[in-house]
């Protein structure tokens, strides 16, 4: 059963989960990537939220955290967030900090913002203040949000004016991102190249927009230099892939090789 076939509401019924069940365990006894034991944790997940049998879910949970167990042993970040993230709503803060630092550790802001959730809520305040600006400083505005909040709780009022603002500049930016997009079919290319321009200082991500833009209209390296590496952060790989065809087409073969690695790479992050 494919997971395509998983998004139709349909899908979930008696018949076909006693079909299903029987794949975990068979999948169990194999040795698959770590990308592949994560979609075989998402895919009991997904039934274990549809399942309408008590005793089928608590299996289909089991196998979920087997099968993402197994990909954050190979370290796989999301991986182990999610297993911090299911450990914390259960209430075993031990197992979820484990999880949460191992993918904070290596710089992944949503498990950086979870564990200083999880710290605060411990009481361990200077701990959690300092996974919070790890993670705002790579651009996590959930983090900024908290920070600002605690900034006024403790009376530092500019403080937190400073980091409401950027969390406004935040918002404003991805409503100006929102009209760009709807914008698209009705815009001549270069005025939208412009408009994505204009709005890169409020929504970095729109540097995204404004590569597959120059990608689109002008076909030219020159142009993309200055965002290529931004683009990478961000982990567009839609964009990467038509980065490292360009790269292919202007005889730069040994560059678009390292960009397919770095995308299959972030595959496991």
């Amino acid at each position: 059963m494919s997971n395509r076939n998983l998004s139709n509401p349909q899908t979930y019924n008696a018949e076909n989960e006693q079909q299903a069940l029987w794949l975990p365990p068979a999948m169990l006894h194999l040795e698959i990537p770590p990308v592949e034991c994560y979609k075989m944790g998402i895919f009991c997940y997904k039934w274990a939220i549809n399942s309408s049998n008590s005793t089928f879910q608590s299996l289909w949970k089991r196998y979920e955290e087997l099968f993402l167990s197994n990909a954050a042993l190979s370290n796989m970040l999301e991986a182990q967030l999610r297993l911090g993230i299911i450990n914390y709503y259960q209430g075993n803060y031990h197992k979820a900090e484990f999880f949460l630092r191992q993918a904070a550790n290596q710089g992944h802001t949503k498990a950086q913002n979870k564990l200083g959730t999880l710290l605060l809520k411990q009481g361990r305040q200077q701990e959690a203040n300092l996974l919070f600006y790890q993670a705002a400083i790579k651009g996590n505005f959930s983090a900024y949000f908290i920070l600002a909040k605690l900034w006024f709780q403790q009376g530092h009022l500019e403080k937190a004016k400073s980091y409401f603002r950027q969390v406004a500049e935040h918002v404003k930016g991805k409503v100006l991102y929102n009209l760009a997009q709807l914008l698209e079919g009705n815009l001549h290319r270069s005025s939208l190249e412009l408009f994505y321009r204009q709005i890169v200082s409020y929504a970095p991500f729109a540097q995204q927009q404004v590569l597959s833009t120059l990608l689109v209209s002008k076909n030219d390296l020159r142009q993309i230099d200055p965002f290529y590496r931004q683009v990478l952060n961000y982990g567009s790989t839609n964009i990467q892939y038509i980065l490292a065809e360009l790269l292919n087409k202007k005889g730069r073969p040994t560059l678009a090789k390292i960009l397919l690695e770095e995308i299959e790479a972030q595959k496991g992050l």
